[in-house]
């Protein structure tokens, strides 16, 4: 099963995006906008937007996770530092979740974007654009498997000796017509015997 959340980010989320940003440029370049050049999504899209964080999804292990004060809170790693992402509310199904095994991954939604524009004199060219970025936190773990009632079982069960009990006393009187219809059938063959003397 899988549930999603927005992340509820603090006033600083933009400078520390613009931090992950340019650590990403300098170890991953090729992640930012898929690794497309302007030239790339000419050819290659059709007025889709290609996001600068598209590929960056996270998993549970680059985030420290903690409950305080009924809130789920994010924090990462960077420069020796320990930096507050934001935090989702721990409602009882969040609870529920982080008792048993589970998956999360983090993945940006928004940001910058490049998409093709074409003017009034049908050039295309490559523009940059921005949109709000939130970050979306998606939970993957395997869910309770849902219980038979006793009710159901009890009358399945109950259901199933019917048959059976059935099924036996048609045997059974399948095999007594069997046997009857035997000595009827040797009856008249010791009668016809004894008609033909």
């Amino acid at each position: 099963m899988e549930i999603e959340r927005t992340i509820i980010t603090y006033d600083d989320f933009p400078s520390l995006i613009s931090k992950f940003v340019q650590f990403i440029k300098k170890n991953n370049p090729d992640s930012l906008f898929n690794g497309m050049s302007d030239q790339d999504i000419k050819e290659l899209t059709f007025g889709e937007n290609v996001y600068q964080l598209e590929q960056a999804h996270y998993a549970s292990h680059d985030f420290l996770v903690k409950i305080i004060d009924n809130k789920l809170l994010f924090q990462v790693q960077y420069d020796n530092t320990t930096l507050e992402v934001g935090y989702v509310p721990a409602d009882e199904q969040i609870k529920s979740i982080l008792k048993q095994k589970y998956k999360l991954s983090i993945g940006f939604i928004g940001g910058k974007f490049k998409k093709i524009v074409t003017d009034s004199n049908g050039q295309e060219s490559v523009q940059q654009f921005f949109e709000p970025i939130t970050l979306k936190l998606v939970f993957s773990y395997k869910g309770p498997t849902p219980q038979k009632s006793k009710e159901t079982t009890t009358s399945k069960t109950k259901s199933t000796e019917y048959h059976q009990t059935i099924w036996m006393r048609t045997k059974r009187l399948l095999t007594v017509l069997a046997i009857f219809a035997g000595i009827i059938a040797l009856f008249l063959i010791i009668l016809g015997l004894f008609v033909d003397l």
